[in-house]
């Protein structure tokens, strides 16, 4: 007969299981680390979508804070989440950070117009992450544009 033995099968699970023991922590930073860069990217993203909308349309649009997706919330806090409207109607939704985070901006919103200007609107977003220890400053600027500012020193953003 062909196969294995039971001893021999155990004794290749335990090898296995003690492997993946030794991989797995080593793991969890790589995938906090790629998930502060998703939730990093995903608000850029959503301030680029704002401003071609803006563009495309030739309307006003804002970026807001939003916990349910349908309305803006009067709030510096967009830790759960934040939409895009045109035309006091909602275009697309974002939630917030899906780890352990805070994104607060300095504004409730931010407004661009029909040539993708922030003017009067221009900020900062601070995005902490609390898992990681690890933060990062996204600055809109009066012309609408995007860029980011990434420190390690916590205390120098907040």
């Amino acid at each position: 007969m062909k196969g294995f033995t039971l001893i021999e099968i155990l004794a290749t699970l335990a090898i296995l299981t003690l492997i993946s023991l030794a991989v797995f922590p080593n793991i969890q930073p790589l995938i906090g680390q790629n998930q502060f860069a998703t939730d990093t990217n995903q608000l850029i993203r959503a301030l680029h979508l704002a401003r071609i909308t803006a563009i495309n349309q030739q309307k006003t649009t804002h970026l807001c804070a939003s916990n349910n997706g349908i309305v803006c919330t009067q709030t510096k806090n967009w830790s759960d989440g934040y939409l895009i409207m045109l035309n006091d109607q909602p275009l697309s939704y974002f939630k917030g950070p899906r780890t352990n985070g805070e994104l607060k901006y300095t504004h409730n919103h931010v407004k661009f117009d029909a040539n993708g200007y922030a003017t009067g609107y221009n900020g900062t977003f601070y995005y902490y992450n609390n898992l990681l220890q690890k933060q990062c400053a996204i600055i809109v600027n009066n012309g609408g544009r995007v860029r980011i500012a990434k420190n390690s020193d916590i205390n120098e953003i907040n």
